[in-house]
């Protein structure tokens, strides 16, 4: 069996095959590739990369209901029994003194190949994720939105947007203001940020929109009220699709 290793090898020296997508009218979906595999499709010719890097690929096969959706988690970087380790050893040196701060990362699950996948740190961020940061879905790529440093514990306004495609990291317009524990949701290629709280603890009622095609924020209509800790909720009906912000 060959390894993706190998093909990549291949593609690289010229050796990769050109089958099916290449040769088919570029409004044809062609056969699923699982995400994973993307970064090395791209490889295969112009055509192949033109698609993949052009988004046709992607609204292709969603348009045609064979796209594949996968689940991304945040989870704990330190294993239960390291903390555990650890802990235990510092017990046995006289007390327990916590100096081990659980790391996060993204954690990729795809559904049809039952396969578990990491995502590569942040750049940045060697220490994990932003703590209390957001997570959205936008255009088929993985949005994280602000949280805390790892390590000092200030309040980030960092976006930062992974590409499955090229299975790398991109540094993207900052958010308009500082907030923690604010709601998130994205619409239509608009990720949209509400609520939360500013430095000084201060329940927020203003709303941003980030366009993803664009890099850029905008200011959108207020809440009614300040609204902290909340959770946003996108609908989508047959006529109309909105979203919603509650506690």
């Amino acid at each position: 069996m060959t390894t993706e290793r190998e093909r990549e090898r291949d593609f690289d020296n010229g050796r990769g095959t050109d089958t099916g997508l290449a040769g088919r009218h570029r409004h044809e979906v062609p056969d699923p590739l699982p995400y994973n595999s993307h970064h090395v499709a791209r490889r295969v010719s112009k055509t192949w990369r033109d698609l993949i890097d052009g988004g046709d690929l992607h609204r292709l096969r969603k348009q045609n209901g064979e796209s594949r959706r996968v689940v991304c988690l945040v989870q704990a970087l330190t294993t239960l029994d390291t903390a555990v380790a650890d802990s235990t050893a510092q017990v046995r040196a006289g007390g327990f003194q916590p100096n081990r701060q659980a790391a996060y990362g993204v954690s990729v699950f795809d559904p049809v190949s039952n396969h578990w996948d990491l995502l590569d740190p942040i750049p940045g961020y060697p220490h994990g994720l932003p703590l209390f940061c957001q997570l959205a879905d936008a255009e088929g790529k993985l949005v994280v939105l602000g949280g805390w440093d790892p390590v000092s514990w200030d309040p980030v306004r960092d976006v930062w947007v992974y590409d499955f495609k090229r299975r790398s990291w991109r540094r993207c317009a900052d958010m308009p203001c500082v907030r923690s524990f604010f709601a998130v949701g994205a619409l239509n290629g608009l990720v949209f940020v509400a609520g939360g709280h500013d430095e000084r603890k201060n329940a927020l009622r203003t709303v941003s929109v980030y366009d993803m095609g664009r890099d850029e924020w905008a200011v959108a209509a207020e809440m009614g009220e300040g609204r902290d800790e909340c959770e946003g909720v996108v609908m989508k009906g047959v006529m109309n699709c909105g979203w919603l912000v509650g506690t």
